[in-house]
């Protein structure tokens, strides 16, 4: 048993590894050898954070144009200019500064904010989060260049009349509707509620001595032709407006007069569920004169004949050359100017031609009737006459002057003012509106105007839909109907909210030219900076226009 263990032992003592012998060397160094391995870097001693806070640069960014700014270090100012039509961008902006390494901006650039409030002042931060300077940053919106097209500015006088009291006044505001980009002003030397006339040099008609909400009119000077001057002398176009069928009781000595002998028996007749009366007893709109008789006629002639001669007008532009509404006109001048259109006489008056069936505005009525489509197609042959008859006029007196017209966009329902605006030559209203007949085509008057205004009065901008009720659904229905008849401007009107930098850029975009309504409303909302956007950027659009700073 002894002699087993000693056994084990002696082989458990073979199988343990021998250790060499290290043989003694030279002592140590006390430096550190560098390591030969390049991807080993040295050890650094720690760094001192930046105490830099310079701006060196700033960018600013408006719906994809980037706007450079001059940064002075000496005066710890930025400054840079921008176009009209990228003040909304930066209103709601993006910035991008050129700073020391590790220096930051407050307010934050990389978030949206208001850039052109002006001075405002920015902070950069050096690095140690210590050092930092304030620098004043300045915008100036660069000068708006002059419309290469048409812009116009109507002018209701009874709106207006404020700023027209005297002709130093009407001076005044013309600068500034020149200076806001407008070419030239249509202004209303007849309102549709009046029997006076805003001019002096007349024979027929006198001087309106008051306007609606009873705005009392300075007599001692002649209105018309203070725009004139006030336009001409800033190479501004003038077109003088006449409301052409409506006409109220005068407040004039020479007004009244003229009504008395010539007009007082020649206004519009309605049909009522009750029967036909004058206008005057039950008026849904203002008084009109019946378009059919002949004493209205003479007078419209005279007028338009006595403006073109006695004042040195660019344009002559018919507003309300219409029926009033669907129910007239019944009179007996109307009749026998139908009677003798159709040939033979109506022998069921008024019912062969039209029912109504209530005495509301919307004039609800039956077209089912025997002469209804005859009826349609005559009223609207009768506006036709008026437009050429005046063309002619005018045409003989001054040829250099426009024939204007101003005329609602929604052309399904002007049948019922008998005012075909279209051409023509197009059947559109014949093989799309069961009221219509090729008769009715033909009675289009686009062809007789040189500038047909489109009364777009809608708040929706865009939609190609009828329903949508929009300037883009209009616009493409005009320019069907009109063709190339006539120049086309865009007409919008600012009393129902529309955004006026999103209209006078879609109408100059897509029209000869535009004109904004009217004068009270452009001044009262404030729209001179939005009326100027949205035609620089229109003119950035189609080339006529680059920011000098682009």
């Amino acid at each position: 048993m002894k002699l087993r263990l000693l056994l084990s032992a002696l082989l458990c003592v073979a199988c343990v590894p021998q250790t060499p012998v290290v043989e003694p060397g030279p002592e140590p160094s006390a430096e550190v050898p560098v390591s030969e391995d390049p991807s080993v870097e040295p050890s650094e001693e720690p760094k001192e954070p930046s105490s830099e806070c310079n701006l060196y640069g700033m960018t600013f960014i408006s719906k994809g144009d980037r706007i450079e700014a001059v940064v002075d270090e000496e005066t710890l100012s930025v400054t840079f200019s921008y176009g009209y039509d990228q003040r909304a961008g930066l209103k709601n902006g993006l910035a991008e500064p050129r700073m020391s390494e590790g220096a930051k901006m407050t307010p934050d650039p990389t978030k949206k904010q208001d850039w052109l409030r002006s001075p405002q002042v920015v902070r950069v931060t050096a690095e140690d989060g210590k050092t930092f300077k304030k620098y004043t940053v300045r915008s100036k919106v660069l000068p708006a260049p002059r419309p290469v097209k048409p812009t116009i500015m109507w002018v209701d006088a009874g709106n207006s009349y404020s700023m027209l009291k005297t002709p130093e006044a009407v001076d005044e505001i013309v600068g500034k509707i020149y200076d806001a980009g407008f070419s030239g002003i249509a202004m209303e030397v007849k309102p549709p509620v009046s029997g006076d006339v805003l001019y002096s040099k007349s024979d027929i008609l006198g001087y309106a001595t008051s306007l609606k909400g009873g705005k009392t009119v300075n007599t001692s000077f002649d209105l018309l032709q203070a725009f004139i001057d006030a336009c001409h002398k800033r190479d501004m176009t003038l077109t003088a407006s006449y409301c052409i069928f409506t006409f109220a009781e005068p407040t004039s000595a020479k007004s009244q007069e003229y009504y008395e002998a010539n007009l007082k028996d020649a206004f519009c007749h309605q049909l009522l569920t009750t029967g036909i009366e004058d206008i005057r007893e039950h008026s849904f709109d203002y008084w009109f004169l019946s378009p059919s008789h002949p004493a209205v006629h003479k007078y419209v002639m005279d007028v338009v004949a006595e403006i073109v001669t006695c004042y040195d007008i660019d344009g002559f532009a018919l507003d309300y050359c219409r029926y009033p509404n669907i129910r007239s006109d019944f009179s007996p001048s109307a009749r026998a100017d139908f009677e003798k259109y159709l040939g033979k006489p109506v022998e069921n008056w008024p019912s062969d031609v039209m029912k109504v069936s209530d005495d509301s505005n919307a004039g609800l009525y039956d077209g089912s009737t025997k002469y209804f489509k005859q009826w349609m197609a005559w009223r609207a042959g009768v506006i036709q006459g008026y437009v050429k008859d005046i063309r002619d006029v005018i045409k003989a007196i001054r040829p250099s002057v426009a024939l204007e017209l101003w005329a609602a966009s929604w052309f399904q329902y002007r049948n019922e003012t008998g005012q075909n605006w279209g051409s023509s030559a197009s059947n559109w209203a014949s093989t799309h509106y069961s009221w219509a007949s090729p008769e009715y085509d033909k009675a289009g008057f686009a062809e007789y105007m040189d500038i047909f205004h489109l009364g777009n009065y809608v708040k929706t901008i865009y939609g190609k839909s009828e329903s949508t009720w929009s300037m883009e659904y209009f616009t493409s229905l005009a320019k069907t109907l009109v063709g190339d008849a006539c120049t086309m401007y865009n007409s919008f009107g600012l009393y129902n909210g529309v955004n006026c930098e999103e209209a006078t850029y879609y109408s100059y975009l897509h029209y000869d030219g535009l004109m904004v309504f009217e004068l009270g409303a452009f001044v009262g909302q404030g729209q001179w900076d939005a009326f100027k956007s949205g035609y620089v950027r229109a003119m950035r659009e189609l080339g006529e226009y680059s920011p000098g700073n682009n």
